[in-house]
């Protein structure tokens, strides 16, 4: 078993991919360091034929290490499929075109590891690049600035997290359906389904998050298009 697993999704980043990837073998390279055993796997779903082609020439692949094609056309699905697929103690969700920062698997790890309750382990900065730029810091649900009642109205952490694989199988990602019935945010929609199962979200201090902000093409457009909203959740019920 893999003390460690990032699974990094992918459609259709191209060339980025492979700066996403070796932003992770950095990062890994760190956890090896530290005694961590690292598991990658590559999960191409639906993904564009110049996507599969950066994947398949991916350098450093180390045992262990896989690229898996799916058909799903849902992140989330695609998440859950890898999840399964590890034989890791912490699985983390990474997309392919985002970066992190060298301590991001380390930290993650000591931070679920030092918690009880096997908490859900968020990066504490999040960059944001590309079409647009940001900086944001996330807090923890044991931190001051945090209150439950904003899953009402926002999502108060993004896609990156990583999470023990008992936590990942109890709490599966629940697949988007903008088009007929206008549900989406399947990361929102996770974070209200955890934390009404009692799960902790906690921060690895040190951490940074690179993520792809893009003018066009994005999931997170697409749904605000669409005006989508989580689908019904336990959080959401009035006790």
């Amino acid at each position: 078993m893999f003390d460690a697993c990032v699974v990094l999704t992918a459609h259709a980043e191209g060339g980025l991919l492979q700066k996403s990837w070796l932003s992770l073998l950095r990062a890994r390279a760190a956890s090896v360091a530290h005694g961590l055993s690292t598991q990658a796997i590559v999960v191409l779903d639906r993904a564009t034929p110049e996507t599969d082609r950066v994947a398949s020439n991916l350098p450093c692949m180390a045992d262990g290490d896989q690229v898996i094609h799916l058909d799903e056309g849902d992140v989330g699905e695609a998440r859950n499929r890898a999840a399964a697929m590890s034989s890791a103690e912490w699985i983390g969700v990474l997309d392919g075109d985002d970066y992190v920062s060298e301590s991001w698997i380390t930290a993650s790890v000591t931070t679920g590891r030092s918690g009880l309750g096997r908490p859900i382990i968020h990066p504490e900065w999040v960059i944001g690049f590309g079409g647009s730029t940001m900086v944001h810091r996330q807090y923890g649900d044991d931190d001051i600035p945090f209150r439950r009642g904003m899953l009402l109205v926002a999502n108060p952490w993004n896609s990156c997290s990583f999470a023990h694989r008992d936590i990942r199988s109890q709490f599966p990602y629940r697949r988007s359906d903008v088009a007929s019935m206008g549900f989406g945010h399947e990361d929102w929609l996770w974070h209200c389904d955890t934390l009404a199962g009692g799960c902790a979200h906690r921060i690895a201090p040190g951490t940074l998050h690179c993520v792809r902000l893009k003018s066009e093409g994005s999931m997170n457009n697409d749904h605000k298009r669409h005006f989508a909203m989580p689908a019904p959740s336990r959080f959401f019920e009035l006790p």
